[in-house]
């Protein structure tokens, strides 16, 4: 796996809302959709990722913990699916099934970035990177956590 920089937006901004599709139901979400009550972690992972692979049971914990708390796990690859299929839609949601849905969505990315109607901050986004929000959206934590 080629180290990659991954983007850190500064402490205090409002987190991009999207809009895109939950592999798992196939409904559209945005963030405002599944923001939790007190907050939100919205992890950026994939199938192929060896670290998100070995950390799987940690991830699935954490979800399953924090939701109890009012906060939401939000998943989002936005992998380039041409390079790396295994990490396509319907890749995707065989995964968290395998996984047992822990997260409120895991969301396709790749098509949107295609597409251009992603905000340009995914598109430099490495595989676990996580962002904390406040229940207002704004981030408290942006980290690359491989």
């Amino acid at each position: 796996m080629a180290a990659t920089p991954s983007n850190m937006l500064p402490l205090g901004t409002i987190a991009p809302d999207f809009n895109l599709p939950d592999t798992v139901t196939g409904k559209q979400f945005s963030l405002q959709d599944l923001k939790g009550e007190q907050g939100s972690i919205v992890m950026f992972i994939c199938n192929h990722c060896p670290y998100v692979l070995h950390v799987k049971q940690q991830l699935i914990a954490i979800a399953q913990q924090y939701a109890t708390l009012g906060i939401a796990t939000i998943a989002i690859s936005s992998n380039d699916i041409e390079n790396y299929p295994q990490d396509a839609p319907d890749k995707m949601k065989a995964m968290m099934d395998e996984w047992g849905n822990p997260f409120a969505a895991y969301l396709e990315g790749w098509m949107a970035l295609r597409r251009k109607t992603m905000y340009r901050y995914l598109a430099k986004i490495c595989a676990m990177h996580w962002i904390v929000c406040w229940p207002s959206n704004r981030l408290i934590q942006s980290k690359f956590l491989a």
